[in-house]
């Protein structure tokens, strides 16, 4: 992806992002209050993670340390009690990696907010993903973010990453995994000299 198209991604993405962000806010709210690690940037909160994510990315061939410590990034920004709600109320994507239940069974992380399990879950999924997309960054992200039965067929046809699925309800929504995908991709460049 060329540095222009991938800022004029950014430049669309980001008020969408906050703007979503702040709507999301308004709903969720935790049922307890977990302490933070340290008040740093996030780029601090996501590197004091660098040794874990070293060693996991050792032992899941086909992730890298930027890929890891770039998703963690928009993730959590290196929060280990960084906590998604659904729409009732309940936990749903969870720790330093964002895993949701589903996932986080099939990794076999039985603790999500262990940074730990977290890292190791989240580093073997992204490079199950960078196999299964044949070293495909920008499919392995949106397969991070959306599950690979969204993505398989946009590889196979080599579509961009759009596709409709239907909510709940029943109705035919679109979603745009782009956006995600530059976000992160910007925060690995900002990693790309830790191995």
């Amino acid at each position: 992806m060329k540095a222009s198209s991938l800022l004029r991604l950014l430049k669309k993405a980001i008020p969408v992002l906050l703007v979503g962000a702040v709507l999301l806010g308004r709903k969720k709210k935790a049922k307890k209050s977990l302490p933070f690690v340290k008040k740093a940037s996030k780029r601090e909160n996501v590197l004091q993670w660098l040794e874990p994510v070293r060693a996991a990315v050792a032992r899941h061939p086909g992730a890298t340390v930027p890929l890891v410590l770039g998703v963690m990034q928009l993730e959590s920004g290196g929060n280990p009690n960084a906590m998604n709600f659904d729409k009732a109320g309940n936990p749903f994507a969870q720790g330093l990696m964002q895993l949701i239940p589903i996932t986080q069974k099939g990794l076999g992380v039985t603790d999500p907010l262990d940074p730990e399990q977290s890292i190791e879950g989240g580093t073997k999924l992204l490079a199950s993903n960078m196999n299964r997309y044949h070293g495909s960054v920008e499919y392995a992200l949106a397969a991070y973010n959306q599950g690979p039965k969204y993505i398989d067929p946009l590889y196979e046809k080599g579509a961009p990453l759009v596709f409709q699925r239907k909510n709940k309800k029943g109705e035919l929504i679109t979603k745009d995994v782009r956006p995600y995908v530059a976000i992160v991709l910007a925060n690995m460049a900002a990693y790309k000299d830790y191995k």
